[in-house]
């Protein structure tokens, strides 16, 4: 007997998710006579499934990494770079006078500031280096493979980027700054708190 979860195909040429259980048939003597598949739909619960995780993942707010991912994917790094001894780098990246924006403004245009800063990271980081959200206006870049000189031009870069590409509000355009805190993997890190 075989049970297994996998992509299939409906006639019309839509793939879908399917549960399938797979049972030998065998006759008097003991030998196989055929198989007798039951086969279910499970597009749905799969699609939840895939949900929950993007939920408890992602920030809501910026669909950035959160917290909880940024850290196991942080603690992951930081096994390989004990390992194989690559550089990696951590930013921490702070907007300036940040409740200065939500008082003056209204947190609606606050949280379109967050998103802004998300937006630029997307358009600036490679598709290896994460982008997280760890708090309030805190969000953190993970940048493997990259040494302090790397990552001292990339925050640079982020940060002249932002200051020069304002947020557009109802209110009009709105400048942001970011203070940026830079650290490379050492192997005597033992967690990710510690380079926090």
């Amino acid at each position: 007997p075989w049970e297994g979860e996998l992509v299939n195909r409906k006639r019309n040429g839509d793939e879908y998710w399917e549960l399938a259980r797979i049972s030998p048939v065998v006759d008097a003597g003991g030998r196989t006579t055929h198989f007798l598949a039951v086969k279910e739909d499970i597009t749905q619960r799969k699609a939840m499934e895939a949900e929950l995780q993007r939920l408890a993942t992602t920030d809501p707010l910026t669909g950035v990494a959160n917290r909880r991912r940024f850290l196991q994917e942080m603690d992951l790094e930081l096994a390989r770079h004990k390992r194989f001894h690559k550089p990696a780098a951590f930013l921490l990246l702070d907007i300036d006078h940040f409740k200065r924006v939500n008082d003056t403004y209204g947190h609606a245009t606050g949280d379109l500031a967050l998103k802004h800063l998300a937006e630029l990271a997307r358009m600036r980081l490679r598709r290896l280096d994460l982008f997280g959200r760890l708090g309030g206006e805190e969000f953190g870049i993970l940048l493997p493979g990259t040494g302090e000189v790397g990552a001292l031009a990339l925050a640079e870069q982020f940060r002249h980027q932002l200051a020069h590409t304002p947020v557009q509000s109802d209110m009009g355009p709105i400048t942001l700054t970011v203070s940026i805190g830079l650290t490379t993997f050492d192997p005597d890190d033992a967690a990710p708190d510690g380079i926090l």
